[in-house]
């Protein structure tokens, strides 16, 4: 029984030899993952693959984004390669990255890389016998260009923390945190507001209103913000004291010295008009 299972997988082997017939191989992707907008002139996406003689005729090779049936990149040797839909002009189609008239152009050069270039980029590359395709994700980040964290009396007997956060990408996550080293808490119940530009780029109004009974004389607070998918992380905080008879009465009691701060600061009560 052995042998004979061997013996067939001689023959089969021998059958493949002689018709010719090899899958084509794409072993990796080679994308940037994180590219910062506006800080490079391009990125070149790389899809490294072999094949035999028998497979080069009727060879295709197609980029897609954030698609698997909708491609942006076509080349079928030895034509010129095209570029197709939303991404049409912004590649360079005669872009060489090899000498081999079968894989010069199977990567993909791409002008200035911006929000709308992010997502996941599935390189496919067809034969008349076979297909293989991998897919890698390319971020292209923007740290929010303005961030503002403050608060304001919401009553005689409430403050209002909030954090704005203005035009970044990807959909920031916005967190905000009484106390701070160990004894930090994420608040909870927070509200939040988003509006999105048409470049992509998001705006976020994290907001919550704490009753002055459920805080400290003094009290920090953080406003923690993260892009995911990148290391981008920054952290804004404030310090409030309500200072009012009720927690003077409560602070003469303590045996803490106690500073007080008045502050008055205005809280952003619209979001900015989309660009």
């Amino acid at each position: 029984m052995f042998q004979t299972e061997i013996l067939l997988a001689l023959l089969l082997l021998q059958i493949i030899q002689f018709t010719g017939v090899t899958p084509v191989k794409l072993e990796s992707l080679s994308v940037p993952p994180l590219v910062q907008n506006g800080t490079v002139p391009h990125v070149i996406l790389d899809c490294p693959f072999s094949l035999k003689e028998t497979e080069k005729k009727g060879m295709v090779l197609k980029w897609y984004l954030n698609s698997h049936t909708v491609p942006i990149y076509q080349w079928i040797p030895p034509s010129r390669p095209q570029g197709l839909g939303a991404m049409k002009g912004k590649i360079d189609l005669d872009f060489e990255i090899s000498k081999d008239p079968y894989t010069k152009h199977r990567a993909l050069f791409l002008y200035t890389p911006t929000i709308e270039m992010s997502g996941q980029y599935t390189c496919k590359v067809s034969t008349l016998e076979n297909e293989i395709s991998l897919t890698s994700r390319m971020v292209v980040y923007t740290p929010p260009r303005q961030v503002t964290f403050l608060h304001r009396h919401a009553s005689h007997s409430a403050v209002n923390i909030s954090c704005f956060v203005d035009h970044a990408f990807p959909r920031p996550q916005v967190l905000l945190y009484h106390g701070q080293g160990y004894n930090r808490v994420r608040l909870k119940g927070v509200h939040q507001v988003t509006n999105r530009y048409r470049d992509g780029a998001w705006q976020v109004l994290v907001y919550i209103v704490l009753k002055h009974s459920s805080l400290h004389v003094e009290n920090i607070f953080q406003c923690e913000l993260t892009l995911p998918g990148t290391n981008y992380k920054i952290t804004r905080s404030t310090l409030y004291t309500p200072g009012y008879p009720s927690m003077l009465a409560r602070a003469n009691r303590s045996s803490r010295p106690v500073i007080y701060f008045y502050v008055v600061m205005v809280l952003v009560s619209s979001i900015m008009l989309l660009i």
